[in-house]
């Protein structure tokens, strides 16, 4: 067998477990993604001011309240995803499910807790951005609009991956004992 084959699959599989770790470690601090979202949105902040224009100056208020309102209703649509997974959630049975709710459920629980909470959260902030916005104070509104749009992509992104690891468990489950064996592919 050649050398650079077994190189290039032992390379994959160390990228493969990495990415692992790194899924298990930010799946177990779900808070992060405020900090990141305000990051996010500081980096923002830095890149408009170097370009000399105010974040938010190229729309009019009524674009602004229209992209505010708007996302509060996809804030308020996660939030029926979420519904749906969390009811997958308690309505799953079978032995590998309930191995994974049993050792993993206050990671689970903790994920739900925050998606829940900063998607409502975020949906709030959205309609304050709406009340706030005036000619004088558009660029402090359309901040809270970006901090609470990207916390709401970062909170669905962490839905998908929760909702994947259910899928896995279904999948698996199904299968003859003999395949049963085999990870989810997720430790939490």
């Amino acid at each position: 067998m050649d050398g650079r084959y077994v190189d290039k699959v032992q390379e994959k599989s160390i990228l493969k477990r990495s990415g692992l770790k790194i899924r298990e470690w930010w799946l177990r601090h779900p808070n992060l993604d405020l900090a990141i979202s305000i990051m996010l949105v500081l980096a923002a902040h830095v890149a408009s001011s170097l370009a000399k224009k105010e974040l938010g100056s190229w729309m009019d208020s009524g674009q602004r309240t229209d992209a505010y309102a708007a996302g509060a209703g996809v804030m308020s649509l996660l939030g029926g995803f979420v519904s749906v997974s969390v009811s997958q959630y308690l309505s799953t049975g079978g032995a590998t499910f309930e191995a994974v709710r049993q050792r993993h459920g206050s990671v689970l629980n903790k994920n739900y807790m925050s998606i829940i909470k900063w998607l409502f959260g975020g949906a709030l902030l959205c309609l304050l951005a709406m009340l706030l916005d005036t000619d004088r104070f558009y660029s402090a509104s359309f901040s809270i609009f970006l901090t609470s749009l990207v916390l709401s992509v970062a909170k669905f992104t962490r839905l998908a991956v929760v909702f994947a690891i259910f899928l896995g468990t279904i999948v698996i489950d199904g299968r003859p004992k003999a395949l049963r064996k085999r990870s989810i592919g997720v430790k939490i």
